[in-house]
């Protein structure tokens, strides 16, 4: 139940909530996202706890992601090990999800932020998930990424412990219209760091990489 919870949360279906999806699970036989998404108002409305209202204010739900989603939160919903929203909006602003579906773990490997661990679990998953993916891409109303998004201002890569989560840094940098990487390699345009002397700063030095501090990294992405 919590990883179909997880599913319907990235998907952003308002109005569902765990016990909900328990009720689902129990009482309706739902398996996966897509059961979800093809529910029918009858088969909620009878549901303990539940009447007419509420019922139309699930189904509206869902019809509104049906109509128009993104691709990332599409990639997310599949609940694959260590893929959420973040990485999610990385790997589909370099390749559409059909496109996701034939790539060789080797371009998968080049996309930045994934290592060879992550793209072992991506290319496993993504083959379990193949039917389920496919039937999902022909039910929404999916929007690309890849297709809406102006060229990359450069890439950025993150050291130390900042004040708030490092995901949320890593999203302001997507969002400004960054690559987040995670190692500093010759192609990275600046590492922001929280102070400390690590490796990451060394080697950005060695590299002549423009080493920020947060305050300038927010800057940067501000103007």
């Amino acid at each position: 139940a919590k990883q179909l919870y997880e599913s319907v949360r990235s998907l952003g279906i308002d109005g569902i909530g765990q016990t909900t999806v328990e009720k689902f699970i129990d009482y309706l036989g739902v398996k996966n996202i897509l059961d979800i998404l093809t529910l029918e108002k009858e088969d909620i409305e009878n549901l303990p706890d539940f009447g007419e209202t509420s019922a139309s204010n699930i189904i509206e739900s869902i019809n509104k992601v049906v109509k128009s989603v993104e691709d990332y939160k599409v990639l997310a919903a599949l609940n694959i090990k260590n893929i959420g929203i973040t990485l999610s909006k990385q790997i589909l602003s370099n390749y559409t999800l059909l496109e996701l579906m034939s790539l060789s773990t080797y371009e998968l490997e080049q996309i930045p932020g994934l290592g060879v661990v992550r793209t072992d679990d991506i290319v496993r998953e993504l083959a379990n998930s193949e039917s389920l993916l496919a039937d999902l891409m022909e039910l929404l109303t999916i929007k690309n990424t890849k297709d809406h998004i102006k060229p990359k201002l450069g890439n950025i890569c993150f050291s130390g412990t900042f004040p708030k989560p490092k995901e949320v840094y890593k999203n302001l940098a997507l969002e400004a219209n960054y690559n987040v990487t995670e190692s500093v390699t010759k192609d990275l345009t600046y590492l922001v760091s929280a102070g400390a002397a690590t490796s990451k700063v060394t080697k950005a030095k060695q590299y002549r990489i423009p080493v920020l501090k947060i305050e300038e990294f927010l800057n940067l992405i501000n103007k």
